[in-house]
């Protein structure tokens, strides 16, 4: 029997979607932590930041908005996300720097139940604005977004961002 569930169910209601980002924030805090103890490496690159995860929790709850009983969604869904969006600033802090590199429209699309939907990425990156936006301070400073279309090109921004932390 499989008991996983898939995207679609845990942006279902409120209640699964902060369970599970919770979940999400936890172990990225745990994963990072031991990635930054290790001594054998000069600098820890991750895939995802806390960016991510604030991002993905707005866009979620958004699309909730209207499909539960507002007298108590609302302010619900506004509790949470204050509380996950201080969780995440806090995680972000970590970092020295974050590299957003945009989709590239050439790269073909794999279609994952258990992944975002392609027709995201632009809510996604106006979320992702915003929440840069929203936290400021020296680590806005630290946040470089790759505009570079060949890989080449992004892969040359991306060393010489690096070299600068």
């Amino acid at each position: 029997e499989n008991n996983a569930a898939s995207l679609e169910d845990l942006c279902s209601n409120l209640e699964s979607v902060l369970k599970f980002q919770n979940r999400i924030i936890e172990l990225k805090i745990e994963r990072d932590e031991q990635a930054i103890a290790r001594h054998d490496v000069d600098f820890v690159i991750v895939d995802r930041t806390f960016i991510d995860i604030i991002v993905y929790t707005r866009m979620w709850i958004t699309q909730l908005i209207g499909t539960e009983p507002q007298e108590s969604f609302t302010p619900n869904a506004y509790r949470a996300l204050r509380d996950i969006s201080t969780k995440c600033v806090s995680g972000q802090e970590k970092y020295s720097g974050v590299i957003y590199v945009p989709f590239m429209e050439h790269v073909p699309w794999d279609i994952d139940p258990n992944r975002a939907n392609r027709n995201l990425i632009g809510e996604f990156t106006e979320h992702s604005s915003h929440f840069i936006d929203e936290i400021g301070g020296e680590s806005k400073n630290n946040i470089y977004q790759v505009t570079g279309v060949s890989i080449s090109d992004r892969v040359s921004e991306v060393i010489k961002f690096i070299k600068g932390i």
